[in-house]
């Protein structure tokens, strides 16, 4: 999985997420770096946004899209692969993951 979108543009479309929660959260857990361009962390955390937009339809209807722009695989291709579970605990693992999200995103 790689990014589709500068580091600029993708900080940008996670900005429109209206959830103050989000924005927050996002100054510590969007980290550039990894294959993808950001950390396997960053891509569990957006994911976990989409998921439930924490009880917003609006922020998780968001999340979505920014998601499926900044991303090469679609939320709904990521959800069909990576347990929601899983992607809740990775999102804060320290270390490297990236192998860990690969096995699951594997054809």
């Amino acid at each position: 999985m790689r990014m589709r979108v500068s580091a600029n543009d993708a900080v940008a479309l996670i900005r429109r997420i209206p959830h103050a929660g989000c924005q927050k959260a996002a100054r510590r857990n969007w980290v550039e770096g990894g294959e993808a361009g950001v950390t396997a962390q960053s891509i569990c955390w957006l994911f976990c946004w989409a998921k439930t937009g924490m009880g917003s339809e609006a922020a998780a209807r968001q999340a979505q899209q920014a998601f499926d722009t900044i991303f090469d695989g679609s939320y709904h291709w990521f959800d069909s692969k990576v347990p929601h579970e899983w992607a809740r605990r990775a999102r804060y693992a320290r270390g490297d993951i990236e192998d860990d999200l690969g096995r699951y995103l594997e054809p």
